[in-house]
């Protein structure tokens, strides 16, 4: 149903902006949230491939992981990782730092939350496997890098600068390095103070092989751009000239992003597209070619020579005449 209802409203209805393809992320919140599992997450994993299936390709997904819950379960979410991206067309993998960890360099940054974290050395050996292996086979990691919804207030620190830094630092040297989406691309306001588009653009500035991408997921003060003069979509579009400043290139790594189960929630949910158009229009260098379209197909590599798209239409089972001509430029 919800699937059904994105495709009407941004792709199929008279009205609609013409979204072409949607990439849905699985989150694991298992641990730290603890939230009530309904379902295991090999079934979530294969209801998702089906959907992906019989939409032809319209949906595809991302697979969750969670390193807290891959040392709880011995490996078996690495597992799961493995068996979605190689047997059930899934484009990427998607993590959520504010359950309690950063993206590398725990054991060396001790930070003091509510809820106690287990062994931090193996949390690092459990995040490096994930890139190793993710860097190894050109898989895309997806990862909330807003300043929000952790367990705790100490936790929303964890999608920042700072574990990013200490990951692309592990790669130094070495032929290749993660490919990355930082999802949300550190908010569109302040949250505790934040410059977050900023730091991540001049950690993009620097980081080898351009591997690094953001999106603008539910940057929801881009309404706010309907208004003459608000202050909110001031503050926006002052963070995005900040991160342009700081990284010329940002036009070529930053795309649009929704957060589906945030926006589905707002009352205007249906005119978001437009409203991320409009804001992103005035004082960027950004365009809507880039942001809707070109980054998102060269970061999950979706592009007619990109590392996934054969594989991808292969899993779907298309013939040429049925590749959705979005997949086809």
């Amino acid at each position: 149903m919800n699937l059904r209802l994105y495709s009407q409203a941004y792709s199929s209805s008279d009205n609609a902006f013409g979204i072409d393809a949607a990439f849905g992320a699985l989150v694991d919140f298992d641990y730290w949230f603890d939230c009530s599992c309904h379902s295991a997450r090999r079934d979530q994993m294969k209801i998702q491939s089906l959907l992906s299936h019989l939409s032809g390709g319209y949906m595809l997904p991302l697979i969750s992981y969670n390193p807290w819950t891959d040392i709880k379960d011995n490996g078996a979410s690495f597992s799961l990782v493995v068996s979605a991206i190689e047997e059930y067309g899934f484009i990427g993998v998607k993590i959520y730092p504010p359950m309690g960890f950063f993206a590398y360099g725990n054991s060396n940054t001790p930070v003091k939350t509510k809820y106690a974290r287990p062994d931090l050395t193996q949390l690092d050996a459990k995040l490096a496997q994930l890139f190793d292996w993710c860097t190894k086979n050109n898989v895309p990691v997806m990862a909330h890098t807003n300043a929000s919804l952790g367990r705790d207030t100490a936790s929303d620190s964890f999608g920042g600068v700072r574990g990013w830094s200490a990951l692309l630092a592990r790669y130094a040297g070495q032929p290749s390095s993660p490919l990355v989406n930082l999802g949300h691309f550190g908010g569109d306001i302040a949250e505790m103070g934040s410059q977050w588009p900023t730091d991540f653009a001049k950690l993009m500035a620097k980081a080898p092989n351009n591997r690094l991408y953001g999106d603008l997921a539910y940057w929801s003060a881009a309404r706010e751009c309907l208004l003459q003069g608000s202050p909110l979509c001031t503050d926006l579009r002052n963070r995005l000239k900040s991160a342009e400043s700081a990284y010329p290139g940002l036009r070529d790594r930053l795309m649009y992003g929704s957060d589906w189960v945030m926006l589905s929630q707002e009352q205007d949910w249906k005119i978001f597209p437009q409203e991320i158009a409009l804001a992103t229009s005035n004082d960027t260098t950004l365009t809507p070619e880039g942001l809707f379209y070109r980054n998102a197909l060269e970061c999950f590599g979706l592009t007619r020579t990109g590392f996934q798209h054969d594989r991808i239409i292969a899993r779907l089972g298309l013939a040429p005449e049925e590749v959705p001509a979005w997949l086809n430029q």
